[in-house]
């Protein structure tokens, strides 16, 4: 997506979450087609495995289906799905941390992401604070404006503009 219009406006997402509602398979399609990419893109960013960023995509999916019955008007569409991301991205950390719990195995975050992750962008990434990954993936991977990531974030955009430029040059000084 190279901009927010590639978005549903309200109007239009909140007619896909009725058809969601009642369960027709175009409306599935439609909703991961224009919003399982920046789903996906936002989970792996939070548990650094694709195939765990694949599950959440899934359970954004079901979240989003069940919320369907209940919800009929969202101010914000991509900004209540980065709001379901995250918070199903978190859950299943924790599940995973408990699992290696359970098995003895180590399990500590920076072992973890070791071993998980092999997608060099994101190593190089991991060091900045979760808002600036937020918006340096936003930028770069999803190609999206400085304006349509302060919709997103709920901020201004001179200030994800910031945000932008002062992670790249952490990036920048870590290479040094």
């Amino acid at each position: 997506m190279k901009n927010s219009e590639k978005y549903h406006s309200k109007k239009q997402f909140n007619k896909l979450l009725e058809k969601i509602f009642h369960q027709e398979k175009d409306a599935f399609e439609e909703f991961c087609n224009v919003y399982g990419k920046f789903i996906f893109i936002k989970a792996r960013n939070i548990v650094k495995n694709n195939f765990l960023a694949d599950e959440i995509v899934n359970d954004v999916i079901i979240k989003v289906w069940k919320a369907s019955a209940n919800t009929r008007d969202i101010e914000n569409p991509p900004g209540w799905i980065y709001t379901i991301t995250v918070n199903c991205a978190k859950d299943k950390l924790k599940t995973e941390k408990q699992f290696c719990e359970i098995y003895d195995m180590p399990c500590n975050d920076e072992n973890l992401e070791k071993v998980v992750s092999d997608d060099a962008f994101y190593n190089e990434i991991a060091h900045l604070n979760e808002q600036e990954k937020d918006v340096i993936i936003f930028k770069i991977v999803q190609k999206l404006s400085f304006k349509a990531i302060a919709e997103l974030k709920l901020m201004p955009a001179s200030s994800v503009s910031s945000i932008y430029y002062r992670a790249l040059q952490k990036i920048k000084l870590k290479k040094i």
